[in-house]
């Protein structure tokens, strides 16, 4: 192995980079890359899922080793193949900072990279490196917002793959546009009251587990009971709040719901004091959350629950054949087949007091 003052000298030696252009950054950093580079990484929770919507995957040339577990998301099940073979870059992991030294060893032109709370972390990393640091963002926890528009925008920019940036962030406008129009003209007196549990933040949780202002239920016009409190943002829920809030609907993250099934052995009195659980009207959702938001994902999940509130505004639009449209176009496969058997099968309603196998 390459020694690390072995590759600072190369580093130093390599000089800076002759042609190329500045962009800006979503830390506000101004960043020189060069003009034509053909070779990234990604690092950080959620840079190769932007990546894998915008440019080519073959001009990778390392990846973190978190990347290489497919757990249902996406872009992994896309790639895996091309995956599996690039040279490990770092664990990768939202508390693990990257390795400066695994990274210059493949050389890249240009670091994608969520990684780091502020500028000054980029622009350390890029110092150690003398390779071009380009920081993104996922934002608040909306499933699609500004940060993440722009951040799609600055990859194709960055790869001269503009067109399909612009295409991606007009397409993922299009779904949600759609899913508001189904729903904007229904009465709140016909709108069920509605809660999601189980959301994986930063680890998976339990049914406690929530968002208020939960953007796939606001672009749905529903109901979320947590708004009720006043809460927007993700949150542990309190349990003697749920259960007066009693939801008609409840529907329950993929990834968190061996927590619940879990929890159910041991409080089952709370869970039989739910209305929706005592009613059968629990119901199954794709992981939203893994290494960042799922966007792919939650978009299908939207038109999940899309479906089980409102079945006539959403006749036509199957959710299995949705959740595929979604992937071919972002990362060109249809995968809800292959995310579903990393969640329970997918898509389904169940009774939870008699739960749906592991």
């Amino acid at each position: 192995m390459i020694g690390w003052l072995m590759l600072l000298l190369l580093a130093a030696c390599s000089g800076p980079v002759e042609t190329g252009r500045t962009v800006r950054d979503l830390m506000g950093r101004d960043v020189f890359v060069p003009e034509e580079p053909t070779r990234f990484v990604c690092i950080g929770p959620g840079a190769l899922r932007l990546y894998s919507y915008v440019a080519p995957a073959e001009q990778l040339v390392g990846i973190e080793a978190i990347e290489r577990a497919a757990e249902g998301r996406a872009y992994v099940l896309a790639n895996h193949e091309l995956f599996d073979q690039l040279p490990i870059i770092g664990p990768g992991g939202p508390a693990q900072a990257p390795d400066p030294e695994q990274l210059m060893a493949v050389a890249p032109e240009v670091i994608f990279t969520t990684y780091g709370a502020d500028a000054k972390a980029l622009d350390s990393l890029q110092q150690k490196t003398g390779i071009p640091v380009v920081g993104l963002s996922y934002g608040d926890h909306a499933v699609y917002n500004a940060s993440i528009e722009r951040s799609i925008r600055l990859i194709g920019q960055v790869s001269h793959q503009s067109e399909r940036a612009e295409q991606v962030a007009e397409r993922i406008k299009a779904w949600l546009a759609e899913l508001s129009s189904r729903t904007k003209d229904i009465a709140d007196k016909d709108k069920p009251k509605v809660y999601i549990g189980a959301q994986s933040h930063q680890g998976s949780h339990g049914i406690e587990s929530t968002t208020g202002q939960e953007s796939v239920l606001m672009t749905l016009h529903a109901q979320n009971v947590v708004d009720e409190s006043g809460i927007d943002r993700p949150v542990q829920w309190d349990r003697e709040a749920l259960l007066l809030s009693d939801p008609d609907i409840i529907f329950l993250d993929g990834g968190g719901l061996g927590n619940v099934l879990s929890d159910l052995s041991r409080h089952r009195a709370f869970y039989q004091s739910l209305r929706a659980v005592a009613d059968g009207q629990t119901h199954l959702l794709l992981p939203t959350n893994h290494y960042a938001k799922n966007i792919d994902v939650s978009l299908a999940n939207a038109f999940y629950i899309g479906h089980v509130l409102y079945p006539e505004q959403f006749s036509g639009r199957d959710p299995a054949a949705v959740c595929d449209e979604i992937c071919h176009f972002l990362v060109g496969k249809p995968l809800y087949r292959e995310i579903a058997d990393y969640s329970y099968g997918g898509y389904q309603s169940f009774h939870l007091l008699d739960p749906v196998e592991e």
